[in-house]
């Protein structure tokens, strides 16, 4: 393609390459946040920005963080593939994700492929493979079986995925990686894909994947931005950010509070003369002051002599546990249970025998009769 007397160059106007080129010419944090978010094709994370902040500080020479290297960015030159037709063939091998069994292998015809089943079945599960494969901008965590032991942490999410790129069949290995070469030519659309790129007068708001890098990109540029604007006013405000390196009993402290035009630079410079052995010191003598403080001594002392004690206690129910002899144990329950019987038994012989003696006791009496004499003596 010509324009006027010049040529331009199509294929190196593509937008990765575009983005790239123009992060190469930036600092080092631009190109961070560049990179990381092409990596991702997402707009940068808080953490990326907390990331990409501390580099700019870090290269400014306004903080004591070492200098991290970024290297200029480098687009891989994919091979064109333009004319040639990609085809899945099968996925299969599939390990940790969701709650599919690692034997299964899901065949794709070559004109249409229907997946269907109960729900929990592992439909959405083949689902977010693809999504993955294809780096959609909605793609979902894949997570292991929810219901498998894991002591350690599981390993990733993984496949082998046959294909047809033309007439070549080629075979290749998934590792969770968000976008694999030549998947990324896939389209997904799905409900989040509607959610996405519908608005609610269901006018087709649909930006291209490569497009959207720069307003990701831009996103985040805006947020270091904030962050640096937020530390200019910080230190515009009047606070001396140096106070709270210094304790305030110390003797330095009324005098960094107080820093300005008029201080003694030579105060200061005395100050910061110290001796060779000055950490050493301060640490020999921190130590000393903290155990002064407030006790320290006396009560790790109790603690120790309280915790002797519980552990005394604690050896000797050991000692009587292991002392313990379950076999004269049940020897001795098996004796009381025969006393009882013996005990049950004697008691009940000897009742019957008392009882039989009352009973000949009382037809004795029947027998000889019994008069009673009145009270008083005058009976007849």
């Amino acid at each position: 393609m010509t324009v006027g007397d010049g040529v331009v160059n199509l294929g190196e106007a593509a937008p990765r390459r575009l983005l790239v080129d123009w992060a190469n010419g930036q600092d080092a944090w631009v190109r961070k946040l560049t990179a990381e978010t092409i990596l991702s094709r997402q707009a940068p994370t808080p953490d990326l920005i907390d990331s990409a902040h501390a580099l700019f500080l870090s290269e400014k020479g306004l903080s004591d963080e070492e200098l991290v290297s970024v290297p200029k960015l480098q687009v891989e030159e994919i091979e064109a593939t333009k004319d040639e037709t990609l085809e899945l063939a099968s996925l299969g091998n599939i390990q940790n994700v969701n709650a599919l069994a690692s034997g299964q292998n899901l065949e794709f015809d070559q004109s249409l492929t229907i997946l269907f089943g109960q729900n929990g079945s592992g439909k959405t599960g083949y689902a977010r493979i693809i999504k993955r494969l294809s780096a959609v901008r909605t793609p979902e965590d894949i997570l292991p079986n929810a219901h498998a032991v894991h002591l350690d942490p599981p390993p990733p999410p993984s496949a082998d995925i046959k294909y047809r790129v033309g007439t070549e069949d080629r075979t290749a290995r998934w590792k969770n990686e968000a976008g694999l070469t030549p998947f990324t030519r896939i389209s997904v659309f799905d409900a989040d894909a509607v959610q996405l790129h519908v608005d609610t007068d269901l006018g087709y708001v649909y930006t291209p994947a490569e497009l959207a890098l720069f307003g990701h990109v831009a996103v985040g540029l805006q947020d270091v931005q904030q962050r640096i604007a937020a530390d200019v006013s910080s230190l515009a405000s009047g606070s001396n950010p140096l106070l709270v390196k210094f304790a305030r009993e110390t003797k330095i402290y009324p005098v960094i509070e107080t820093l300005g035009a008029a201080t003694d630079v030579g105060e200061l410079e005395a100050a910061a003369a110290v001796d060779d052995d000055a950490e050493v010191t301060q640490e020999r003598l921190t130590s000393e002051v903290n155990a002064l403080r407030a006790n320290a001594l006396d009560a790790l002392l109790a603690n120790a002599q309280q915790t002797e004690r519980e552990l005394r206690r604690l050896g000797g129910l050991l000692a009587t546990i292991k002392s313990f002899d379950a076999s004269r144990y049940e020897t001795a329950v098996t004796a009381v249970v025969i006393a009882e019987q013996r005990r049950a038994k004697a008691r009940e012989e000897l009742f019957n025998e008392c009882l039989g003696q009352a009973h000949a006791f009382a037809g004795g009496l029947a027998d000889v009769g019994v008069v009673q004499e009145p009270v008083d003596g005058r009976g007849g």
